[in-house]
């Protein structure tokens, strides 16, 4: 598992042992899982925000989740994503992120914008 940070190394290495922790039991409970993730972000009234109470599953939105398998598992993650200090996570990942760990235990951290408007093409 890679965490690259231009913000804290120390922060990053803590973050990355815990997260791999997480990470291991999280796909281990759950063999049907291919990933997992969550956004951050700065809101409108400059609080940072994090998604972990409803994060990503298998590339799918968290606010998308509705089968009960899939809310199970959302839940579970869930728990086990709370354990992350929200600071660290500000840290060594930025303020506006898009955060997802694979089944390979490989992390990817895109820019996220709250802002952006999804496009459709019908």
């Amino acid at each position: 598992m890679n965490i690259h940070t231009q913000h804290s190394p120390i922060i990053a290495t803590g973050l990355k042992t815990i997260l791999t922790s997480l990470s291991t039991t999280i796909f281990a409970e759950h063999p049907k899982l291919i990933s997992f993730g969550w956004k951050q972000y700065i809101d409108s009234d400059e609080k940072f925000v994090t998604t972990i109470e409803k994060p990503d599953i298998n590339y799918e939105d968290g606010e998308d989740i509705y089968t009960p398998e899939d809310l199970a598992m959302q839940e579970y993650i869930a728990n086990k994503l709370k354990k992350l200090n929200p600071v660290a996570l500000q840290l060594a990942f930025d303020e506006s992120a898009e955060v997802t760990v694979d089944a390979a235990l490989d992390i990817t951290r895109n820019d996220y914008d709250i802002n952006r408007i999804n496009t459709f093409e019908l």
